[in-house]
């Protein structure tokens, strides 16, 4: 309905001008108009896809599924390209590849720690009696 009302005001403004320079720079204001709604609208919709394609309003399973993908695709890169033209830099840093290569890091590091944790907790002395009454002192 918007179209044709936008229409039907210039129809209007055509038929009731004189003045054709006058109704040149109306239809052109009008025109103006449109142009800066449409790209409006347009503007919108991307800041939209790329709120959705942010890593921080994925969820889990998609940031998952991305991260084996990711992890994929650099295995292949990394294999089918020539040893000559091979730039790790560009290999890696392609994309959102930085995000999931972090993810990784962030895994090995848990990783570490538990095994770490699960060494120095083996170590802690076990102690042979434990004393039944605790020393009173005044």
């Amino acid at each position: 309905m918007i179209e044709y009302s936008e229409y039907k005001s210039l129809v209007d403004i055509l038929e009731k001008s004189d003045n054709h320079e006058n109704t040149y720079q109306e239809v052109m204001k009008k025109e103006t108009n449109v142009l800066d709604t449409i790209n409006n609208v347009v503007n919108y919709y991307k800041d939209i896809d790329i709120k959705e394609k942010q890593f921080v309003n994925m969820n889990i399973s998609y940031v998952v599924y991305r991260f084996f993908n990711v992890w994929g695709d650099i295995f292949k890169e990394l294999v089918n390209t020539d040893v000559n033209k091979l730039n790790l830099l560009e290999v890696f840093t392609k994309d959102d590849r930085l995000i999931y290569i972090g993810v990784l890091f962030i895994m090995i590091s848990i990783f570490l720690y538990y095994i770490e944790i699960s060494k120095s907790s083996s170590k802690l002395p076990i102690p042979t009696s434990i004393p039944l009454s605790l020393p009173i002192t005044n």
